[in-house]
């Protein structure tokens, strides 16, 4: 699983989900555009590229006036922890009962690259870890994960986990020298591989054919993508380190989905 594209398509295959929200869609051709389910809808106060979402609103008004229940979300907007912090607790309210959220830019490598403030030709994931490590010390209702791939790509599933406790304040926690020291366990960071046999375990069956489906789909959308330029570079692990850290290219502007 190369990018968060790839995995948000491999646990559609697999739980044979009918409907996506994307939180953050900006522009579609990154994600959007690829996937592949039967009821897709975007929400953006400001999409790009001439595309016309189905919400073009923030979030917060989307979920004020939203009536609907999706099998998958995937967060990927205003990168601010207050922010998703709201959207983290908006989709829990309407997520189906056996749905996944996901969100993206999980797992900053360096400390400029988690800064409130989007920075123009810097790498920047915003402060989403911060969301994810208060739910790892406080909410033993969610099954909680990273998965090592693409700056960090969260997974949340109602059920439950094993709290992070190693700490004294949640202020400390959500420092970027705690995260450094403590980044696997506090993160719940995973591989691809253990990802797919968790995912194995939850529902008790294997996933070859829906992981090479997913396979042929993203492959085919990276194709589109990179069609007249020189290469598409997002995705893999591009620096060796000897703990689990993920990198990619691009950064993104602070305007996509913003909360209000």
């Amino acid at each position: 699983m190369r990018t968060r594209t790839h995995i948000i398509q491999f646990l559609i295959n697999t739980f044979n989900y009918k409907s996506y929200l994307e939180i953050g869609v900006r522009k579609p051709s990154r994600n959007y555009n690829i996937i592949k389910v039967d009821k897709k809808y975007g929400v953006d106060p400001s999409p790009v590229h001439g595309y016309e979402n189905d919400f073009k609103m923030t979030s917060d008004d989307f979920f004020k006036q939203n009536k609907m229940k999706f099998d998958l979300i995937f967060i990927d907007g205003d990168h601010r922890m207050i922010q998703t912090d709201k959207d983290i607790i908006n989709s829990l309210d309407c997520i189906t009962e056996h749905g996944t959220i996901v969100l993206h830019d999980c797992n900053p490598i360096e400390e400029k690259h988690q800064i409130e403030e989007f920075t123009p030709k810097l790498v920047w994931n915003g402060s989403v870890w911060k969301s994810i490590a208060k739910l790892r010390c406080n909410r033993k209702d969610l099954d909680i994960v990273v998965i090592n791939r693409d700056h960090g790509v969260g997974i949340i599933r109602k059920g439950n986990q094993e709290l992070f406790t190693d700490y004294k304040t949640i202020d400390e926690v959500i420092t970027f020298p705690f995260l450094d020291a403590n980044r696997e366990k506090l993160l719940n960071l995973i591989t691809p591989e253990e990802f797919t046999k968790k995912i194995c375990e939850v529902c008790n069956c294997t996933h070859d054919r829906d992981v090479n489906a997913s396979k042929n789909i993203l492959t085919e959308g990276l194709r589109l993508l990179s069609a007249g330029t020189a290469e598409y570079t997002d995705g893999d692990d591009v620096r060796p380190s000897n703990r689990l850290l993920s990198v990619k290219s691009e950064a993104h502007p602070i305007s996509s989905a913003v909360g209000g």
